[in-house]
């Protein structure tokens, strides 16, 4: 039975990607802190015939986070995991900064949270000699944007990890990957505030990035004209790109964990 692992399962991409790769045969570990959505996208794969897992729990809390996955890892040999939890914070609506506490939460989460699992998975697969680590980053992390620093710097900070970890898995039989979508049609995208071209419904991400996936494309960018835009950016004077990064940004509704500034 394949075991696949996915973390921040309970709601958009994470949920989306379980639906995505739920079927007979296919043992779905499913992770993120709120039970009652985990629970509800549990069954939906159970409806498509796959067995299921749920882990309620909180990536921040990393020791704790490390003996988890080791034990689920213990029970029944992870094959595949999606690093796909992640929060995003950035300036409010009306505002001028984003928190220092919102930042750091922002890196906790997305950076040092699929880090600190993926370390721990990937010591294991090496040793195995298979395995496929997969983080989901963002177009964000192609650019740092001004309006949410710490969100691009946690996506770039997660991509520059699975370059590095890839040099090395190719070695051992391990394979890693990395995925940059755009917006995304979800309750983390629908807090951004600001012209969203080109925006996905979570399936239709999912399943592109399997379909990519299983194609052997270890580097998933897409949409393809939201790309090209933000990589222009890196072709302009640096004053003017960032001028038209500010303008043409969002600004971040918080959410309920959020400290922001005025």
């Amino acid at each position: 039975m394949k075991h696949i692992c996915i973390t921040g399962a309970s709601s958009g991409l994470g949920a989306a990607l379980a639906l995505a790769y739920a079927q007979a045969g296919s043992l779905l570990t499913l992770w993120a802190r709120d039970e009652t959505r985990l629970a509800a996208t549990a069954e939906a794969c159970k409806g498509k015939g796959a067995a299921t897992a749920v882990v309620a729990a909180d990536l921040r809390d990393h020791r704790a986070a490390r003996e988890t996955l080791a034990g689920l890892d213990d029970a029944n040999p992870v094959d595949v995991v999606f690093l796909a939890a992640g929060v995003i914070t950035g300036i409010p609506p009306g505002g001028n900064r984003e928190s220092a506490e919102d930042a750091f939460r922002t890196m906790d989460v997305n950076a040092l949270g699929s880090l600190n699992l993926a370390a721990c998975l990937f010591e294991r697969m090496c040793a195995r000699g298979s395995g496929h680590l997969i983080f989901v980053s963002s177009i964000a992390g192609l650019y740092p944007l001004p309006n949410s620093p710490s969100y691009s710097a946690s996506k770039i900070a997660v991509s520059y990890y699975a370059r590095g970890l890839a040099a090395i898995g190719r070695r051992f039989g391990v394979r890693v990957s990395c995925v940059y979508p755009g917006y995304l049609e979800t309750p983390m995208g629908r807090r951004l505030k600001a012209l969203k071209p080109f925006a996905l419904p979570p399936d239709k991400a999912a399943d592109l990035i399997r379909s990519r996936l299983e194609k052997g494309k270890d580097r998933v960018v897409f949409p393809l004209a939201a790309a090209l835009g933000v990589y222009f950016l890196h072709v302009l004077p640096k004053p003017l790109a960032d001028r038209l990064a500010l303008k043409a940004g969002y600004r971040v509704v918080p959410d309920r964990e959020s400290n922001t500034y005025a």
